[in-house]
């Protein structure tokens, strides 16, 4: 078990204690097809990519999942959204999956993971809001609009 950099020890064990753990070859992708509710994600070891796929047809990597690292797949509003999200794994991964009722049910009882989980939240909105400036603001801003 390799990690580099574990996000937030406290939601990581939290996760890794209470969830159970699953593997994902090469390629398998994790989503709303294969999946019927609702699961926040540890990785233990490997890489996801956490993509969205527009009717289109266009993808967009959301978010690179190393170890140490989370991420929710949240099916509740699928039926509602132009859009899906899911999970490929780049590399084989070892994972802890939780559900999502069973992590929000303990954010009500404990509030120090329930801080830790709103400071982990609040720092991946300021890292995409980032993005989204650096995107305006820069040159290649106009090669991202044209595709």
């Amino acid at each position: 078990m390799g990690i580099s950099k574990i996000t937030n020890d406290e939601i990581f064990n939290f996760v890794s204690k209470k969830g159970c753990f699953c593997s994902c070859k090469k390629g398998q992708i994790i989503n709303m097809d294969t999946e019927k509710q609702s699961y926040i994600y540890a990785v233990i070891d490997g890489f996801m990519f956490v993509k969205q796929s527009a009717l289109n047809g266009k993808e967009l990597i959301i978010k690179i999942i190393k170890p140490g690292n989370f991420f929710l797949l949240d099916i509740s509003d699928y039926e509602y959204i132009n859009y899906q999200y899911y999970a490929l794994a780049k590399t084989d991964c070892q994972l802890v999956k939780l559900r999502e009722s069973v992590f929000t049910n303990a954010l009500d009882k404990n509030t120090n993971l329930k801080a830790n989980w709103l400071t982990y939240v609040y720092n991946q909105v300021n890292k995409k809001n980032l993005i989204i400036r650096d995107l305006l603001y820069s040159e290649k801003k106009e090669h991202y609009i044209q595709h």
